[in-house]
């Protein structure tokens, strides 16, 4: 599994397919990436946050720092990444509605304040969803740029290129009962009954912990057969689609249970592959000689020991300093005011 990362987001024929897509594919609402890009490329030195409910958004900022030591685009680059889980016992899917707009919009403001980012990557499809009712979105003068919708590009573009094929959209439980994706699928074209949501609960932290082991084997095979029993056309070709930033670690499980499950044929979609592509041009501008990356990693809960190295494990064949950021991570009980004095208690 520590190869994964360098498998799935090193930079090369993807690359220059994925950067052509962004070219010419709608995003909604959210920030427009040529503009966000050519914006961004005015400077010589730019900040950037990424941030995740968790540390599958690292593999984000992976992909971000060794794309932004390929193209040179950037004389520095410096990436923070934030994980806007408030403590290490409750994460957003044992929150109200309003609890978790209320938290991740404190924790908006914190960042955006402390850190003072050119860009946000919502590099979570949980926050991404939950993003657009916060008072911060309705304020914001940062570019903000969320997975849900190149997750939603994604899926739509296998599945229209493979009429027949199922897409299997497998989440957590906010993203799943939001209906983002199927919503969003619908309104791109896709006929409802190609589309299966499936929650995951409790997934996205098994992975975190060890993303190759037995416990996640199980989970992953229970969800996907689950899902699989739903699917309108039993021999058709399965576009799966890893709508938790942690899911992409244990891509080889989802592939591997839903062939065994009946799929005629398998596409993996991880939006996190885009979402490490989009500040940079289809073809490596190299405009310095050279380029200074720094990585940090912060966190409001405290982050276990074990997976901090499952994770820096992963990413580290990709990025080096993303893997030692997160192993000397910095520890900051007082990133944002925690529980939010707007949540009445």
């Amino acid at each position: 599994m520590t190869n994964w990362l360098r498998k799935h987001l090193h930079f090369s024929a993807i690359w220059l397919v994925v950067g052509l897509l962004l070219l010419v594919l709608p995003l909604g609402a959210q920030e427009d990436i040529s503009a966000l890009r050519k914006r961004l490329e005015a400077k010589a030195s730019v900040t950037i946050l990424v941030t995740d409910s968790g540390l599958g958004g690292l593999s984000v900022v992976a992909g971000i720092e060794e794309r932004a030591r390929a193209s040179r685009t950037f004389r520095k680059v410096r990436l923070v990444f934030v994980n806007a889980m408030p403590t290490a016992k409750k994460g957003y899917n044992k929150m109200s509605p309003e609890e978790k707009v209320s938290v991740f919009n404190d924790a908006l403001k914190a960042m955006a304040t402390r850190f003072k980012p050119d860009a946000i990557l919502i590099a979570c499809n949980t926050l991404s969803v939950v993003y657009p009712d916060t008072p911060f979105a309705r304020t914001t003068k940062v570019p903000i740029v969320g997975i849900v919708g190149l997750g939603i590009d994604m899926i739509a573009e296998s599945l229209v290129r493979t009429p027949k094929s199922v897409a299997m959209i497998y989440g957590t439980e906010t993203t799943i009962e939001s209906n983002a994706y199927r919503d969003g699928l619908v309104k791109k074209g896709i006929p409802l009954e190609r589309i299966v949501s499936v929650p995951c609960s409790g997934l996205a932290i098994k992975i975190q912990n060890d993303a190759a082991s037995e416990a996640v084997k199980v989970a992953i095979n229970g969800f996907v057969r689950a899902g699989m029993t739903t699917r309108p056309t039993p021999d058709a070709k399965v576009v799966v689609g890893l709508c938790c930033t942690h899911y992409g670690y244990s891509s080889t499980l989802f592939s591997t249970s839903t062939l065994e499950a009946g799929a005629a044929a398998v596409e993996l979609v991880d939006p996190n592959i885009r979402m490490s592509a989009l500040l940079f041009r289809p073809k490596p501008t190299r405009r310095y000689p050279r380029v200074n990356t720094a990585v940090e990693v912060f966190s409001r809960g405290e982050l276990l020991p074990e997976a901090r190295k499952n994770i820096g494990d992963l990413v580290r064949p990709a990025s080096p300093k993303t893997a030692e950021a997160l192993l000397g991570y910095t520890h900051d009980p007082e990133l944002w005011a925690y529980p939010s004095p707007t949540v009445p208690k």
